[in-house]
């Protein structure tokens, strides 16, 4: 995710969209922004965590397709 806006609206999505859910759709996103460039699969997580700087943290647990 380098090069990503933290502070736009995509983003605080994502965000808010990982701390709902344990269940995530991983794609591949094109250099330097969210656009999709192909998918990886779906997964499950925990331990989601927001780092001071807009990082992020999780464990994927399992695939589920």
């Amino acid at each position: 995710m380098q090069g990503v806006k933290r502070d736009g609206k995509r983003y605080r999505e994502l965000i808010a969209a990982l701390s709902s859910g344990n269940r995530a759709i991983v794609q591949r996103d094109a250099p330097g922004s969210l656009d999709r460039a192909g998918y990886v699969g779906v997964f499950t997580y925990e331990g989601f965590e927001v780092e001071e700087d807009g990082g992020f943290h999780l464990t994927f647990t399992g695939r589920i397709g």
